[in-house]
């Protein structure tokens, strides 16, 4: 009885794997499927993969698959049950340019830095590794108005805890895995990384780098030996997902920096070692429009108002003349 149940199970199971993105073999194709495809995409075990609800043919459950899910569901794409007319175009198209934005903090501050394309229409998903050094930052999250959530992108609810299609998984050694995917939109600002920078970190720069994924998913048909997946993903007509961005040319993203600095002196506001005019000057300058630093902004607000003007300079100038 129990041998029949299995076998019949099985033969169930085996049948909806055939329908093109039902990733978890259930017989629909729904917001699980999709949270799954990132899940798998950065680096996360899940219980069980139907590689058989591959959309495009390469024997693999990815990004294509994330994006089709979306798509289908909310109309924009057809669901396709001949997979043999869903392709990724062997020639890819290089996208342009894509960087990690910089930034400073001091010990035991949060700071963020952006992940930004320089035209990101074409853009539905995205799945990388972020480089880090993880014994001085800790990815405490990870924000995108540009994959949005679920709700903006028309869908009436939330999924295992996911509000959105993004996922990000910290691997101790690695850094952090990210996968995300939308079904249409554009911008340019993908992501938003928020780190911690540990406490007792020592002063300098720290680079913040984009690199390939590798993967060893054998169940969702990766090599065990490990390969590297693709970077940025778009969509075609009628049912191609061109790779903009391959795992070959990683190197062609512009690496970031966080620059961790010392406990912020009230008053040096050029950072010297001392409170002199030439803070003032500093000052001025900021008054007058000039863009300032973090640590800028924190020395010269001498009032601690959060906004820096005459009152703090004419501050500054009674310290430097001990009055």
């Amino acid at each position: 009885m129990f041998f029949g149940l299995s076998v019949f199970s099985a033969c169930m199971g085996a049948a909806f794997a055939q329908i093109p993105g039902d990733i978890d073999g259930d017989g629909n194709v729904g917001l699980m499927d999709n949270v799954m495809a990132l899940q798998i995409l950065a680096g996360i075990d899940v219980l069980y993969v139907a590689v058989d609800a591959d959309v495009n043919g390469d024997g693999k459950i990815g990004m294509a698959e994330a994006i089709y899910i979306l798509q289908m569901n909310l109309g924009v794409r057809r669901a396709d049950f001949n997979k043999r007319s869903v392709n990724i175009p062997k020639a890819y198209r290089a996208f342009s340019q894509m960087a990690v934005s910089s930034a400073e903090g001091m010990a035991g501050e949060q700071v963020s830095v952006e992940v930004r394309v320089d035209d990101g229409y074409d853009i539905l998903g995205a799945a990388f590794t972020v480089e880090y050094d993880d014994a001085v930052f800790q990815l405490a999250s990870v924000d995108s108005n540009f994959f949005g959530t679920f709700a903006s992108q028309g869908f009436d609810s939330s999924v295992d805890g996911y509000d959105q299609p993004l996922v990000f998984n910290e691997v101790s050694g690695k850094g952090a895995l990210i996968a995300a995917a939308r079904a249409e939109g554009s911008g340019n600002v993908l992501f938003t990384l928020n780190f911690i920078i540990a406490e007792g970190a020592a002063e300098g720069d720290y680079d913040i780098n984009i690199a390939p994924t590798v993967l060893n998913n054998a169940d969702a048909g990766y090599s065990p030996e490990g390969e590297e997946t693709d970077i940025l993903y778009g969509t075609g007509d009628p049912h191609d997902y061109p790779v903009l961005l391959s795992h070959t040319a990683a190197s062609s993203v512009t690496k970031g920096t966080v620059t961790i600095v010392s406990p912020v002196i009230k008053g040096d506001v050029n950072r010297d070692g001392s409170i002199d005019i030439n803070d003032v000057f500093s000052v001025i300058n900021i008054i007058f429009g000039a863009e300032p630093t973090g640590w800028e902004l924190s020395s010269a607000d001498m009032d601690e108002d959060g906004k820096i003007n005459v009152k703090d300079m004419l501050m500054l100038i009674d310290i430097i003349f001990g009055l």
